[in-house]
């Protein structure tokens, strides 16, 4: 017996109904002004004669908000009415100048006796109005509670009714990724349409908070100066968020849903992870596509208001796919051959394993970047695509993967040696550089803002130096040392140097090195949820570790460089193991 069951979250209804109900009543706040813009573009006008104006203000929490009130009187087919209403927004604000503007004007018309403009409604003459302009900075601030509250407050409610299915049987038991609608026909689709809607959200979202902010630039500006500049980087966020979205929605459109068939299934620890995947594109031989395996930890880190879920990659493979033709287009196979001892998927709630294969590929039909939520256990099971080595598979044209071609390797008499130069990590010290500098010019430029005004701009200021600092010195250091290994049949030296000076010398004896084993080095994450984990080779000796080969992108191309070592070490013992 077989049946599905879907367990709602009521307490994400409950939680989500309040922000649901703040946007609907700002939605129905702006809709009426709208429509009071509309209906208000066709009234004809009179003179009127003011009874009274005034300007008034109120301050609280260092923020001032300005309001103009103003009496009036005026004639419609002999008739004399009196209206009080000023703008087609009531109530007082801090948004923009307009309050401020308008109340200046009515005061001034007042003190020297001049005639305002009065719009009435022909049908109600009683129903006049003295401004009748749309305030687009009004319009926009009531669009962020509509789209951020009302937003935030729907996708809860969706969220908690739709829930969490879960199917039930007996084979569920003992199958458990049986268990998990998304895994258990075998056809697992990726989490391109999620991701796609997700940064759409987050980028209206975004936009929504960081666009009114334009409006103030102005009276930032007048106020701190170049302060103000700091406040354009959040629409260029904004914009860059629109640019992704629009990027990911195009690569949607162009490939549509890419449904991943495994074999074996599920993929096996201390066996295969194997599978194929559908492409509705032209065949294209040559398109090299790569693959990427890893074994991560989902964890929660901080604590209260600052907590955050957080990724670790435990274990990662890659190569490249084996593209075929078919009938409807091409067919990307792969096979990753996993060590025994990683841990299984898991359920996802707290803390948890789970296992992520990444595809990307760009091809004359658009860039593929898809990634997929696979079911890995301890089968132990073997793939039919046996031929396949996807760890070692290298793009159409290329030279086979050895772990000569994987490393700067260069021969001077008897002596081999590696070089690390200086600058060999273009993509990451010039952006961990950036950040750490404008964190640092950031904060020196609210310490100076700090001694003037005081208060909480010295703990910013602080906060900024610190972190921008401590980046600076990592770029710098990322970007700016070597790394120099020789071997010769009897002794083993490296040499790291920062700007051409030895910072750190160390030699030892063949004799001395007990062990050639991997270990895991820095990861960074990619777009799409992509994980990039660095694998080194280092030789355990007994004067300590030496790194012998680093900054090596799979687990396949370290296991044949540590080979390579073990060779060339006259280590012929059994392999060793990773070491965190």
């Amino acid at each position: 017996m077989r049946f599905e069951i879907r367990k709602r979250s009521w307490l994400f209804v409950i939680f989500g109904f309040p922000f649901f109900a703040v946007g609907i009543y700002f939605l129905f706040t702006t809709a009426h002004a709208l429509y009071d813009v509309m209906r208000m573009a066709t009234w004809p006008q009179t003179q009127g004669e003011l009874t009274s104006a005034n300007l008034g203000s109120s301050t609280s929490d260092n923020t001032t908000t300005y309001r103009a009130t103003a009496q009036y009187r005026y004639r419609v087919g002999g008739i004399e009415y009196a209206g009080d209403r000023v703008a087609i927004h009531g109530g007082g604000d801090n948004i923009g100048k307009f309050q401020q503007r308008l109340g200046s004007q009515l005061e001034l018309m007042y003190l020297s006796r001049q005639p305002v403009t009065v719009y009435y409604n022909a049908d109600d003459p009683a129903d006049a109005v003295l401004n009748r302009d749309m305030r687009l900075e009004m319009l926009g601030f009531k669009m962020i509670f509509v789209i951020v509250f009302g937003g935030a407050g729907l996708g809860l409610i969706i969220l908690g009714y739709r829930g969490k299915r879960t199917i039930v049987s007996p084979e569920t038991a003992q199958k458990p990724w049986l268990a998990r609608p998304e895994w258990a026909d075998n056809r697992i689709r990726s989490t391109a349409r999620t991701g796609m809607y997700a940064i759409w959200f987050f980028a209206v979202i975004w936009n929504a908070l960081s666009l009114p902010t334009t409006f103030v630039m102005q009276d930032v500006w007048q106020k701190e100066g170049a302060l103000a500049l700091i406040i354009l980087l959040f629409p260029l966020v904004g914009l860059g968020l629109l640019s992704w979205a629009i990027k990911l929605t195009r690569e949607w459109r162009r490939f549509g849903v890419t449904p991943l068939s495994m074999d074996p299934f599920p993929g096996a620890i201390g066996g295969d992870v194997g599978g194929e995947i559908e492409l509705r594109v032209p065949y294209q031989p040559a398109l090299a596509c790569e693959v990427t395996l890893s074994c991560l930890y989902s964890y929660e880190s901080g604590s209260g208001e600052d907590r955050s879920q957080q990724e670790r990659v435990e274990w990662q493979d890659s190569g490249y796919a084996q593209v075929e033709p078919t009938a409807q287009g091409m067919r990307l196979r792969f096979r990753f051959a996993v060590p025994a001892g990683l841990r299984p998927s898991e359920e996802e709630t707290g803390d948890h394993y789970f296992w992520r294969l990444s595809i990307k590929a760009k091809s004359q039909s658009g860039d593929l970047d898809r990634s997929f939520t696979i079911p890995v256990y301890a089968t132990a099971e073997q793939s039919r695509f046996l031929q396949l080595d996807t760890g070692k598979t290298v793009p159409p044209g290329a030279p086979e993967m050895k772990a000569e071609s994987l490393l700067p390797l260069r021969r001077n008499g008897t002596v081999q040696e590696l070089y690390y130069p200086m600058f060999r990590q273009p993509k990451i010290f010039p952006v961990v550089l950036l950040v750490g500098i404008i964190f640092a010019i950031t904060g020196i430029f609210l310490w100076g803002k700090a001694v003037q005004q005081g208060g909480g701009l010295y703990f910013m200021g602080g906060i900024f130096t610190f972190l921008g600092s401590v980046a600076t010195l990592i770029g710098f250091y990322i970007g700016f040392n070597s790394y120099y290994v020789a071997w010769d049949g009897q002794q083993v030296l490296v040499i790291r140097r920062l700007l051409g000076m030895t910072v750190r010398r160390r030699l030892a004896d063949y004799r001395q090195v007990r062990a050639v084993e991997l270990k895991k080095g820095a990861t960074s994450n990619q777009q799409n949820d992509v994980h990039q984990i660095n694998y080194h080779v280092v030789a355990h000796t007994t004067g300590g570790e030496m790194v012998l080969a680093e900054n090596i992108d799979s687990h396949s191309k370290a296991k044949l460089v540590e080979s390579y070592f073990r060779e060339q070490l006259g280590l012929n013992k059994t392999p060793g193991f990773m070491v965190e």
